[in-house]
């Protein structure tokens, strides 16, 4: 009796997929890489450290998608997720003599996450395919010189870019600083004849749109 094996695909993904791109979860990862195989999510261990740190960015989009991330990666690894999406995360860092070997530098974050791809592409069947997903060229550029398989996702994917906060309430205050300027009207008294006996003309607002954010901000 003899077993069939079937082929895996294993997709490492880039920080950056997590980060920029729609949530993990929804994106057809066979049309990405164009194979109907099963598919494994691979994440390197420097790929979680960099979206644990994300959690603290100044960029509040950036710190949001970290900190939604994370707990699903999580429940993956605690076998709670109710997704049927296959993740791997990896448990150890790369060995110093796989960036020695492959001219790689530890101290770069895009070589650590090639590095774990080299070293983990060594586990697999020769029936399995591996890929390295990234949106960054550079990364893609030198995965391709160490013969890996990296691939550019379609820009559909890509997240919906979100309002900024601080952008909203300036447009707002602006709109507010207009509607101030009408406000004041122009007051004139005239005699039948149309001649003018007094008039008041509308002040001018002598105040910068920066100036008045600047000011509104601070209350």
């Amino acid at each position: 009796m003899s077993l069939t094996c079937t082929a895996m695909n294993y997709i490492f993904l880039d920080t950056n997929i997590f980060i920029h791109f729609i949530d993990f979860e929804q994106i057809p990862w066979n049309a990405v890489i164009q194979d109907q195989d099963l598919v494994t999510i691979v994440i390197a261990p420097t790929v979680f450290a960099e979206l644990d740190k994300h959690k603290y960015n100044a960029n509040a989009r950036v710190s949001g998608r970290a900190k939604k991330v994370l707990p699903k990666i999580e429940k993956y690894i605690d076998g709670s997720s109710s997704n049927k999406l296959l993740l791997h995360l990896m448990g150890s860092r790369p060995k110093d003599n796989t960036f020695d070997q492959y001219g790689l530098d530890r101290g770069e974050q895009d070589d650590s996450i090639l590095a774990s791809i080299i070293e983990y592409t060594a586990t697999l069947s020769s029936a399995d395919r591996l890929y390295f997903v990234t949106n960054d060229f550079g990364p893609r550029l030198k995965a391709r010189s160490l013969n890996l398989n990296a691939i550019k996702p379609d820009e559909k994917y890509l997240a919906a870019v979100e309002p900024n906060p601080a952008e909203i309430r300036a447009n707002a205050l602006q709109k507010e600083l207009n509607e101030l300027k009408l406000r004041i009207p122009n007051v004139a008294v005239t005699f039948l004849d149309k001649s003018v006996l007094y008039s008041v003309e509308r002040r001018k607002i002598r105040t910068t749109k920066e100036a008045f954010i600047e000011d509104k901000g601070t209350k």
